[in-house]
């Protein structure tokens, strides 16, 4: 099934099914672009794309659940009943266990 056609699926007006293949259509010439490039750019682009994302982090929804668990988990902490690594040790014991 085409892209076009999933699109008018999806979408019963013309003009929402015109902005879904457009969409999807730039998605996936990002993908094919992204794949041509080498490891190290791609890792650039990566951190490129999570800083701009960090820079919006105020517009992302936490989720009540969310809240609720990082509520606990601060509190823990505050508590002292969190056993916590610098980034050295959590480093070197993650690199040990992924090798």
């Amino acid at each position: 099934m085409s892209l076009a056609f999933q699109c008018l699926e999806a979408y019963k007006s013309k003009e929402a099914a015109i902005k879904c293949w457009n969409h999807n259509m730039r998605t996936e010439e990002l993908k094919s672009a992204i794949k041509k490039l080498k490891v190290s750019e791609k890792l650039i682009l990566v951190e490129e794309v999570w800083d701009d994302i960090a820079k919006s982090n105020e517009e992302l929804p936490l989720p009540e659940w969310q809240k609720i668990e990082l509520s606990k988990r601060l509190s823990t902490y505050d508590q002292g009943e969190t056993a916590t690594k610098d980034f050295h040790q959590a480093h070197d014991t993650l690199r040990t266990k992924y090798k």
